[in-house]
C-alpha cells in the first residue's frame, strides 16, 4: 500500500518539474469559425392531394329510333286504253315518250293525281313492274284489270232518238261520213286511239270545250266499247243521221294512228266534190285560223288545182280549190272526194256545231 503512494508521489513530482521548466507558450487566437448558416429549411408544405376527379357517367346514349316517313300506300292499277297509253317523262302531252303501256298492264300508281292541266287532263305518276316511271293520262286506268272482262257493247238505239240522259253522259251520234278521229286529247296533234264511224253512237261526256284557238270546239265522249277520247264537236249529233253512208271515194285515206295517206292527182286540175255533212269551210290559206271566204255545202263541185299540201302541224292536209262561181281558197282535202256523193245531204239536227263567221 505504501509501495503505491511513493509511486504515485513521485509520479506527480516529475509532472510539477516538468511543468515548471517549460516556458508558457503565448496563447494563439483561436479563430473563431463562423458558424455555416444552415438555412432553416422551409416547411415543406405536405402537397394537398388533388380532389379525385370523379368523371359523371355519361348517360347511356339511347339509340333514337328514325322516325319513319309514311311511305304513300301504293295502289295498283291497270290501263285502260285499247291501243296502249303513252308514259310520259313528265305530267305534259309534249313530255318524252317513256314507253307506251299495253292495255290491262299493271301499274303501281305513285301519289295523288295532278292536274287538269291546261288541256284538261289530270295525269298520274306510275311506276310499272320493269321499274319504269312515268306521267300517264288518269282517265286511262282502272282500278281492276279490264282485260280480265270483255265489255258488252251497248246495243245503239234503232229509233231516231232525241238527247237522253244516260249514266254518265248523254248520247249523241258521229255525223262525219269519212268517220270521226277519237284522241287521247283535245287537240288535233294528239294520239288517235280509234275512227269512230258515220253514225256511229258515243255517250259525250260533259259539255264540249271552248273554241280553241284554231276554231275548233271538243268534245270528251265514251264509245259503246268503252274507249274514252275527244272528237271535233262539230261532228256530233244529238239525233242518229240517216243510216246510208255517202258513197264517194276518199282522197284521204284514214288509217287510225298514222297520217293520212294523200292519193296524188294526175292532172293540174280536176272536179271534186265536197262530202262534209255539215258544209266545208273555204279559207283563204292552208290553216285552220286563216280567213273563211265561204263554207260550201255538202255535195257541191269545186276544181282542185295541183296537188294536196304536205300535212301541216297539226296533222291537216289541204287542197287548193276554185268553186263554180270563181271563188278561190283552201280546203281540208280529207272531205273531198273525186267522185259526186251518191245521196243528198242527211238531215240532222246538229247541236254542238259552233256558229260558223267570216272572220276568224
Amino acid at each position: 500500500m505504501m509501495k503505491r503512494f511513493y509511486v504515485a508521489v513521485l509520479i506527480t513530482a516529475i509532472v510539477l518539474a516538468g511543468c515548471q521548466a517549460a516556458p508558457t507558450p503565448t496563447p494563439t487566437p483561436t479563430e473563431t469559425t463562423v458558424p455555416t448558416s444552415v438555412p432553416t429549411s422551409a416547411p415543406t408544405a405536405t402537397p394537398t392531394p388533388p380532389p379525385t376527379f370523379t368523371p359523371t357517367p355519361q348517360p347511356t346514349a339511347t339509340p333514337e329510333t328514325p322516325t319513319a316517313t309514311p311511305t304513300p300506300v301504293p295502289n295498283d292499277v291497270w290501263v285502260d286504253a285499247v291501243d296502249g297509253l303513252n308514259l310520259r317523262a313528265e305530267a305534259s302531252a309534249t313530255a318524252k315518250l317513256v314507253a307506251i303501256l299495253k292495255f290491262g298492264q299493271h301499274l303501281v300508281m305513285i301519289g295523288s293525281t295532278v292536274g287538269p292541266d291546261s288541256g284538261g287532263i289530270n295525269w298520274q305518276n306510275v311506276r310499272t313492274d320493269e321499274g319504269l316511271t312515268g306521267w300517264v293520262s288518269a282517265q286511262f286506268l282502272a282500278k281492276t284489270n279490264p282485260a280480265s272482262a270483255t265489255p258488252t257493247p251497248t246495243t245503239a238505239p234503232a229509233a231516231t232518238p232525241t238527247i237522253s240522259v244516260t249514266t254518265g253522259g248523254s248520247d249523241a251520234y258521229v255525223i262525219a261520213p269519212e268517220g270521226l278521229k277519237l284522241r287521247a286529247q283535245s287537240n288535233t296533234t294528239s294520239t288517235v286511239i280509234a275512227v269512230l264511224l258515220f253514225g256511229q253512237h258515243v255517250v259525250a261526256l260533259g259539255s264540249p270545250t271552248k273554241p280553241e284557238a284554231g276554231g275548233l270546239t271538243w268534245q270528251n265522249v265514251r264509245a259503246d266499247n268503252g274507249q274514252t277520247g275527244w272528237v271535233s264537236a262539230e261532228f256530233l249529233s244529238t239525233t242518229k243521221p240517216v243510216a246510208t253512208t255517202p258513197t264517194a271515194t276518199p282522197l284521204i285515206t284514214v288509217t287510225p294512228a298514222a297520217t293520212p295517206t294523200v292519193t296524188a292527182m294526175v292532172t293540174t286540175t280536176h272536179d271534186a266534190w265536197v262530202i262534209a255533212a255539215n258544209g266545208l269551210n273555204l279559207r283563204a290559206q292552208s290553216n285552220v285560223i286563216s280567213s273563211v271566204i265561204a263554207v260550201l255545202p255538202f255535195g257541191q263541185h269545186v276544181s282542185a288545182i295541183g296537188t294536196p299540201s304536205a300535212p301541216d302541224t297539226s296533222g291537216l292536209v289541204w287542197q287548193s280549190v276554185r268553186t263554180d262561181d270563181g271563188k278561190t281558197g283552201w280546203v281540208v282535202a280529207e272531205f273531198l272526194s273525186t267522185t259526186r256523193p251518191a245521196t243528198p245531204t242527211p238531215t240532222i239536227s246538229p247541236t254542238m256545231t259552233p256558229t260558223r263567221t267570216a272572220a276568224p
